[in-house]
């Protein structure tokens, strides 16, 4: 197992599609809060259309990347499982926990040690969170620290198993 395995960047890959939906979704967000509020403030009383011009790019651009992402994704995942047939991977397997891709028992070991990690740091930050919520901030704002820790944890994660790959 080396630094360009696969398994090992699944943490990069989890790292770049939330960065992704961080941009893509202050769209969504905007268009809920039109389609909820009866497209308030969008209609203006002239008739005039007000367009959200950051609402409209993050949208557009969001849905290229996630696009862009995807295809990259594919196909370094069929590429991966042309040079492993032994060990295929399902294009979902991201979607699993990394601690459950264990390989052997000193990988399992250092996925434990990742795993302890990433708790400790959940432990102390979601208290901060929760304290976050109690101001009225933006709904965008919620849904930005929470995919910003998702970001952090995978961070935590990689650079953990990255120090065991290089030893």
């Amino acid at each position: 197992m080396d630094k360009h395995d696969f398994r090992i960047q699944f943490p990069l890959w989890n790292i770049a599609l939330l960065s992704i939906l961080m941009i893509w979704c202050y769209s969504v967000v905007y268009a809920a809060d039109m389609l909820f509020n009866d497209f308030e403030g969008t209609i203006l009383p002239n008739g005039e259309i007000h367009w959200n011009i950051f609402g409209l790019i993050s949208f557009f651009v969001g849905f290229v990347l996630l696009i862009v992402f995807f295809v990259a994704y594919f196909l370094k995942l069929h590429r991966y499982n042309k040079e492993h047939p032994n060990n295929r991977l399902t294009a979902f397997t991201s979607m699993k926990p990394h601690e459950i891709l264990e390989d052997d028992e000193l990988f399992q070991q250092v996925s434990e040690k990742a795993t302890k990690k990433v708790y400790i740091f959940y432990s102390n930050y979601l208290p901060l969170v929760i304290l976050l919520m109690a101001f009225p901030l933006h709904r965008f704002v919620f849904i930005f620290v929470i995919l910003l820790l998702l970001i952090i944890q995978n961070a935590i994660y990689y650079r953990h198993l990255r120090q065991y790959v290089m030893n």
